[in-house]
């Protein structure tokens, strides 16, 4: 059994399908599926095919506890970054023969999963499995506590709907509960979107709330500063901080700054890999959503150089 997955294919203009596709995978964030990046997945892939004439292939994965991953069985707690890392892992051997993935995407939770990937990859025997490039859209780094970034939110919506009731009876009434509660239009419409047909009139979430928030406890609890200053070799990693976006302190800004000169050193002494930190203008945590052309702009030069590798 593998995680549930949808793929977005793109080829080079006038140069047909011939020749392996390069792969690409995108990790969604907390309560969020693959299906929320696939408008920014066929526009990165085109643009990607164009610029860099071979053709991509990405996967949009539904983590566990997620979309149709979470009507699935087989994915049993521990509901941690390293068993959903894991996750991804049996996805690439088992549909994809092992391939190496090009370029590797997580955001918010899914930018932790992503480096829960990536380290369990750098330990493994063969390097073949190290993703080429590593993009971490607005992702915590380090353990997040509740005076800093916006976990307190995330702690409040996570146990508002831990206690409604369900089924829900519809969007509308959801809505109405969100505004009465003091949550913006943009977090009711996106919270109105993971609910699904329960098949008896009603919906339902899309998600399972016990077994996400257990993720989003790990996510709090996990720090990957340590791979961050040392990426390993053969892997370009990227860093991307939203312009707006409140996941970020002084202090972690600092950090992250100072995480640059570590790996710099490190990757100059021939035993790791780069890290490129960036700041998407015009952009708060919602990334693909705010300034969708910015990111794929920002990131088409490593779909460029990872053709090369």
């Amino acid at each position: 059994m593998t995680l549930a997955y949808d793929e977005v294919v793109a080829h080079p203009p006038d140069k047909g399908n011939t020749g392996q596709l390069k792969l690409g995978l995108i990790v969604h964030g907390l309560l969020g599926t693959g299906r929320n990046w696939k408008t920014f997945a066929r526009s990165l892939a085109k643009q990607a095919a164009a610029e860099s004439g071979r053709g991509w292939r990405i996967i949009l994965v539904d983590q566990r506890n997620h979309g149709h991953s979470a009507e699935l069985t087989g994915f049993d707690p521990p509901h941690t970054l390293q068993t959903a890392a894991q996750d991804l892992h049996e996805l690439i051997q088992q549909k994809y023969n092992s391939q190496q993935l090009s370029v590797m995407v997580g955001h918010s939770l899914g930018g932790k999963t992503t480096l829960a990937y990536l380290k369990q990859m750098a330990a493994m025997p063969t390097k073949s499995h190290l993703p080429q490039q590593v993009w971490i859209l607005d992702s915590s780094i380090g353990k997040v506590t509740r005076n800093k970034d916006t976990a307190s939110e995330v702690d409040r919506i996570i146990r508002e709907i831990k206690g409604l009731q369900h089924p829900i009876a519809s969007r509308e009434w959801l809505y109405k509960l969100m505004e009465d509660q003091g949550y913006s239009l943009g977090l009711r419409l996106w919270m109105g979107s993971n609910l699904v047909p329960d098949g008896q009139g009603k919906l339902k979430w899309g998600f399972n709330i016990e077994g996400a928030s257990d993720m989003y406890q790990s996510y709090q609890q996990s720090s990957y500063w340590d791979l961050v200053q040392h990426p390993p070799k053969g892997t370009a990693l990227h860093i991307v901080r939203a312009e707006k976006s409140d996941r970020w302190t002084q202090e972690t800004v600092s950090q992250l700054q100072e995480a640059e000169h570590a790996a710099a050193a490190h990757a100059s002494s021939g035993n790791g890999g780069h890290l490129h930190t960036h700041v998407l203008s015009n952009a708060g945590h919602w990334v693909h959503v705010d300034n969708p052309q910015g990111l794929v702009d920002m990131m088409l030069p490593s779909f460029v150089e990872s053709n090369t590798v």
